[in-house]
């Protein structure tokens, strides 16, 4: 399975100094997320929804009066025909891209997609889903494990702030004005808070590691 049997022959492209109104309004109508920008026949760059969003939209730019060159991705990464269809998958994955243009002998002869990928070869879809998987844990991995450790402590410190707790009432407990059945009841709700306290700890950690974070 090579790139050449996947990608889409067909590119849509555009000049560098078209508008991103007119270039957003192209991709609407033929349905595509990017459009490669061509100079004197040769690719200089890549405008894909992302580069709209992220540079013009967030940024309160007119995209009437805005550039595709002012937008657009110029260190453009590509693949070849011959390229395996799972390396190529990799390369997506190493960059963070869903979109690949095709180069032979420096002309541009196609584009790859995810979409592409995923609709000439069902089975890669698992492996993109899985590349895309584990990078999503990892993100939750690295900002779930301080509010871990956080909880961690303050069960530790609960614990210690009852045991400390126990120790003082010990002795209130045995006073003669407080009844047995009083005291049974203050400790058995300090207990019932340290068990919470614990087991609230060890219930976050569990439901995580069922879900592969941990």
């Amino acid at each position: 399975m090579f790139v050449k049997n996947a990608m889409t022959k067909s590119v849509i492209t555009s000049e560098p100094d078209v508008t991103v109104r007119s270039a957003a309004e192209m991709m609407s109508k033929r349905d595509i997320g990017s459009l490669i920008i061509i100079q004197d026949e040769k690719m200089i760059g890549i405008m894909t929804e992302r580069d709209v969003m992220k540079k013009v939209v967030s940024k309160g730019k007119d995209p009437e009066k805005t550039k595709i060159s002012e937008v657009m991705t110029k260190k453009v990464i590509t693949t070849t025909a011959e390229t395996r269809l799972d390396n190529a998958c990799k390369k997506m994955e190493k960059n963070h891209i869903k979109k690949l243009p095709v180069m032979e002998k420096g002309e541009l002869i196609g584009i790859l997609t995810t979409t592409d990928i995923v609709s000439y070869e069902p089975k890669l879809a698992g492996y993109i889903y899985k590349l895309v998987s584990k990078k999503e844990k990892e993100k939750v991995k690295k900002s779930i494990k301080p509010l871990l450790l956080t909880n961690f402590l303050l069960v530790l410190l609960l614990v210690a702030s009852m045991f400390i707790f126990l120790l003082v009432l010990k002795p209130l407990v045995s006073h003669p004005t407080i009844t047995r059945r009083i005291g049974v009841m203050i400790y058995s709700f300090v207990v019932i808070l340290i068990l919470l306290s614990s087991l609230t700890g060890i219930m976050v950690f569990r439901i995580l590691s069922k879900k592969g974070i941990f």
